[in-house]
């Protein structure tokens, strides 16, 4: 989300945009998905008419899924299957992945001036951990980071309240970027 280009950027779960070469390679314990997902057309058609199924496994899969299964309930994956099933969202949602090479590029550019204001990078200890953190840093000066506990790879569904709260002591303690003075010490 980006408030405003010269205040606040926070970087959601897909901050390994620069280390989605490792993401992406089987071979080294990288996800199968991200191949799947930038196939083109092959892919919206094997999920069209299973989004259900797309959803719940990647929902309640083992590894990088939820940590409780429970704290998604069977009506949100409904909600979330329905709401794939609407006209160009399957495009739209595998069209992320499909736009990686291209943010790569784009980001090994932008990259090279870091961020000069500060930034929150928000994991989940049983989702990508530090690595939100990890990249962040590599393209911005003050960083900030945050662990979810108890928590995998979806913090909005799993613990709302706790990312909530991280986000807006950030934005309460970080200074805007005409007045850096007022920065609150906690």
């Amino acid at each position: 989300m980006v408030l405003s280009p010269t205040r606040w950027h926070i970087f959601g779960p897909n901050g390994r945009q620069y280390a989605s070469e490792e993401a992406m390679d089987v071979s080294k314990g990288g996800s199968w998905y991200f191949g799947f997902n930038m196939a083109g057309d092959i892919s919206e058609e094997l999920v069209r008419g299973r989004e259900k199924l797309f959803v719940d496994h990647f929902m309640r899969r083992e590894k990088v899924g939820l940590f409780e299964s429970n704290s998604v309930s069977d009506a949100d994956i409904e909600f979330y299957a329905r709401a794939l099933q609407r006209p160009g969202t399957l495009r739209s949602s595998f069209s992320y992945y499909r736009t990686l090479p291209i943010v790569r590029s784009d980001n090994s550019v932008w990259g090279q001036t870091p961020l000069p204001m500060p930034a929150l990078a928000i994991g989940a200890d049983w989702g990508y951990g530090a690595a939100s953190e990890q990249t962040l840093r590599r393209v911005a000066k003050d960083v900030q980071g945050a662990i979810i506990e108890r928590c995998g790879h979806y913090p909005a569904e799993e613990r709302p309240n706790e990312l909530a709260r991280w986000i807006a002591d950030f934005l309460a303690n970080t200074p805007s970027a005409t007045h850096p003075a007022q920065r609150k010490v906690q």
